[in-house]
């Protein structure tokens, strides 16, 4: 069972996907992944483009911040904002780290 508000999730999840569609390779998947976790659930998604440098990481989640790949797409740089206000807002958060098979997963 979750309860959750299913706009605020259909919004960050529509984020994070998008995110992966437009920065991840076009020849690779984006994975989905649901999972139960010792006080709720984890929710990822995972491209297969080249690593987040560690030094942008963190910055990533804070307003008007783009990443240095993001210069030729379109964006105000809030998307990973709002879902990691979606995320608290849940009580939970939100993060990124970069698995050793490739790519990243928020």
């Amino acid at each position: 069972m979750v309860t959750a508000d299913r706009g605020l999730i259909g919004i960050a999840l529509g984020n994070l996907i998008g995110n992966a569609l437009a920065y991840g390779p076009r020849d690779r998947p984006v994975l989905l992944e649901v999972s139960l976790v010792a006080h709720g659930w984890r929710v990822s998604v995972h491209d297969f483009g080249a690593p987040i440098p560690p030094a942008e990481r963190e910055a990533l989640f804070a307003p008007y911040v783009r990443g240095i790949r993001a210069t030729a797409t379109p964006g105000a740089g809030l998307g990973l904002f709002i879902v990691m206000r979606i995320a608290r807002l849940h009580g939970g958060n939100a993060g990124l780290d970069c698995p050793a098979g490739g790519g990243n997963r928020f």
